[in-house]
């Protein structure tokens, strides 16, 4: 269960814990988790918070990689994703000067799913979701929605950490401050 989402031969394999006494009839399949990267974020949007709540917009949040620095062109989020629905393209959110942005959602490991409705339930081929005019358009989901894999996040998490870790503190001698047009108080000087 750790480990999913699983497939074979690139179609996802739903899977749910199962408790006693329960009609098979009553069984639904439909959530699976999903490591989403999400792109574009704006720079105060970037926190552990704002990357769950824009997750909660995908589905139910389960995990956030966040390294506590976030200068990635990304944010990673495992999300809980009904996949009976349509695939979520992007999120529109204000930045802090009330302007709407647009963020970009892509899913690692993504299965085969239909480009036409954006559902991993089911292919273009046999989409019940779409009409026969809607398969030959130009299509709203396509490949592109695959993230890469985070390969490399726990060099860049060991990386973060090593960087919030240091702290160095700048030591100017009597000599640099003269130098630099500043008394031995360190006031004055050139500007002010």
């Amino acid at each position: 269960m750790e480990g999913r989402p699983w497939t074979f031969d690139q179609h996802l394999i739903g899977m749910d814990n199962i408790e006693d006494g329960i009609q098979p009839s009553e069984i639904t399949l439909s959530w699976s988790p999903f490591w989403v990267r999400l792109y574009n974020l704006p720079m105060n949007a970037r926190t552990e918070y704002h990357v769950r709540r824009i997750g909660k917009n995908i589905g139910t949040v389960m995990d956030v990689d966040y390294d506590g620095v976030c200068l990635d062109k990304s944010s990673w989020v495992r999300v809980m994703v009904d996949f009976s629905k349509p695939l979520r393209l992007i999120i529109k959110m204000k930045n802090s000067n009330e302007i709407v942005v647009v963020v970009e959602v892509k899913y690692e490991r993504l299965p085969i799913f239909c480009f036409s409705c954006g559902r991993i339930r089911n292919m273009e081929s046999d989409c019940e979701y779409s009409v026969e005019n809607d398969r030959e358009g130009e299509k709203q989901w396509g490949t592109w929605l695959k993230a890469s894999p985070r390969k490399g996040c726990l060099k860049k998490l060991e990386e973060a950490k090593q960087f919030l870790s240091c702290s160095r503190a700048l030591n100017f001698s009597r000599h640099a401050w003269k130098q630099w047009g500043f008394d031995e108080s360190g006031g004055g000087g050139v500007g002010g």
